[in-house]
């Protein structure tokens, strides 16, 4: 595992950790849901694997990517964007995790 994945050369694993801020685990799971939405469609082809689970206050994401660039066209889309505009006011803390697959 890694914070960092620039060292990968295959798929990507990413495992994303969120932590609400109190009463606010459902709106994180709403704008996650909403970036995942987007993704798999055909607007993100590198992305193979998109993922959401909750539990109490916290919201598990574990995404799978095709290779480096299909995670940096993921980055740059739109929907995340918005999503990394809401975050002051919805997280309290986020983890971002890569693993290289084996």
């Amino acid at each position: 595992m890694s914070a960092d994945f620039s060292h990968i050369k295959g798929k990507i694993i990413l495992v994303a950790t969120i932590q609400a801020k109190p009463g606010k685990v459902d709106a994180v799971a709403k704008a996650i849901a909403h970036i995942r939405d987007k993704v798999i469609t055909d607007a993100e082809p590198g992305t193979l694997t998109y993922r959401v689970a909750k539990a109490d206050d916290s919201v598990l994401v574990f995404e799978e990517y095709a290779n480096q660039d299909a995670l940096k066209v993921h980055f740059a889309g739109d929907r995340l964007k918005e999503y990394e505009g809401a975050i002051p006011d919805i997280v309290e803390k986020a983890t971002i995790l890569y693993y290289e697959e084996i």
